[in-house]
C-alpha cells in the first residue's frame, strides 16, 4: 500500500489516495472561469437570437436592404438598375420594355 501523499500503481494509471476526484482538481478560480464562460456564450445567444427577430420583424414589414450604391464609388439610382418586364400577350412570358 502506498504512504500518504505517495502514488500507487494501480495497472497502467497512478491513483493517488484521494481517488479520481483529485485528479480533477476543481477550484474557486476554475468555477468563475466556467461562470463566465457559461454567461458569455448564454448572453451571446440571446443577443443573435433577437437580432434574427429584428431581420424577420423587418422582413416581415417589408423593410427590405439598403441600397448602398455598389461598390464602385457612383451613386448610381435605382432606376438604373430596375428592368421593367411586360407580359406578352401571345406567348404569356415577361419581357423587358424598351426604354427610350
Amino acid at each position: 500500500m502506498a504512504r500518504s501523499g505517495e502514488r500507487a500503481v494501480h495497472g497502467s494509471s497512478f491513483m493517488t489516495e484521494r481517488g479520481a476526484a483529485g485528479m480533477f482538481g476543481l477550484s474557486l478560480g476554475k468555477l468563475l472561469v466556467l461562470a463566465i464562460v457559461i454567461g458569455v456564450v448564454w448572453f451571446g445567444w440571446k443577443r443573435i437570437a433577437a437580432l434574427g427577430q429584428a431581420l424577420q420583424r423587418a422582413a416581415s414589414q417589408g423593410a427590405g436592404p439598403r441600397e448602398t450604391g455598389g461598390g464602385s464609388g457612383g451613386k448610381a439610382s435605382l432606376d438604373d438598375k430596375t428592368i421593367d418586364l411586360v407580359k406578352d400577350p401571345v406567348t404569356g412570358d415577361y419581357k423587358p420594355t424598351k426604354r427610350d
